[in-house]
């Protein structure tokens, strides 16, 4: 039986400057270590997974006391915001457990930020696609693993790049310039693989949807 394990860091290089767009979702203060990584997918509106807010028995958590900081680099930042409202994805969660097929939330945030929003959209599974997020060992400084590739296999969609227990939420990026956009986040490990939920027509959706702080 495949083991799959949920996320909350990564290994990887360091990446080349700060993504502004980026940032540490905390609950517990910036010098929190039980943290995920969460994207800025509209002004007040973040992408993320949905096994880093949710209660043991599937439920979503309250956001009092979570937040938000984009472009945190341990001595500064570009922005901050608390979370006011938490949406699961309708199939995030499968007879109490989340589904790592379908583990993204959608945060709505108390006050619109300054960093420009990244589009999502979809993509082919193959790649190449770049992950980008904060990993425990080094809380203060994003982290990026570039070219990886992709496959879809049994229902699920696999990225050959090495991550490890500890990371969540992280985006999954394809395309470069204009084109860039997001296209999943990590949500599990199975072997020496990342298991990625992608975007779908729901997220499209939702992240679309206006919304007003």
């Amino acid at each position: 039986m495949l083991r799959l394990v949920l996320l909350t860091i990564f290994f990887a290089m360091p990446a080349t400057a700060q993504d502004l767009s980026i940032g540490r979702l905390f609950g517990g203060g910036f010098s929190s270590v039980r943290l995920c990584t969460a994207t800025l997918v509209g002004p007040a509106t973040l992408l993320t997974a949905a096994h880093c807010v949710t209660l043991p028995d599937g439920r979503a958590r309250s956001p009092i006391g979570l937040g938000f900081v984009a472009g945190w680099d341990g001595k500064r930042h570009e922005a901050a915001a608390s979370v006011e409202e938490i949406v699961l994805h309708p199939d995030a969660v499968q007879e109490g457990e989340v589904d790592v097929a379908h583990d993204i939330a959608i945060l709505r945030l108390n006050r619109a930020l300054p960093p420009a929003p990244v589009n999502v959209g979809s993509a082919a599974p193959t790649g190449p696609f770049a992950m980008v997020g904060y990993p425990r060992e080094a809380p203060d400084r994003q982290t990026r693993r570039e070219d990886c590739a992709g496959e879809a296999r049994r229902g699920r969609w696999y990225l050959g790049c090495a991550v490890s227990k500890g990371m969540s939420g992280g985006p999954v990026f394809y395309g470069t310039g204009d084109g860039r956009r997001i296209v999943g986040v990590i949500s599990a490990i199975a072997g020496s693989d990342a298991v990625i939920a992608p975007v779908d027509t729901w997220v499209i959706r939702e992240v679309a949807r206006p919304y007003t702080p």
